[in-house]
């Protein structure tokens, strides 16, 4: 799934990424799982990782991973609150 461009953390996310890593290519990528139960509502997660090229070794180094802790009702609130 796509993170929506025009979500306002996201973009705040790929800005801040931009400004203080100018030299790294950083990647976002979202991870989203949906939880069902037959007894309680459905909701879903998301984590978010952060990962920057290593030019020494030509890989990705993951810098961080944050995950949302709040239950929402759909992916694409989950992924703002990852965000």
């Amino acid at each position: 799934m796509e993170a929506d461009e025009d979500a306002h953390y996201h973009t705040l996310l790929t800005g801040v990424l931009a400004s203080y890593y100018p030299e790294f290519a950083t990647t976002v990528r979202y991870l989203c799982s949906e939880h069902r139960h037959p007894l309680e509502n459905t909701y879903w997660k998301a984590e978010v990782i952060i990962t920057a090229r290593n030019n020494v070794d030509n890989s990705d180094d993951v810098e961080s991973i944050h995950e949302s802790k709040v239950r929402r009702a759909s992916a694409y609130e989950s992924m703002e609150d990852a965000a």
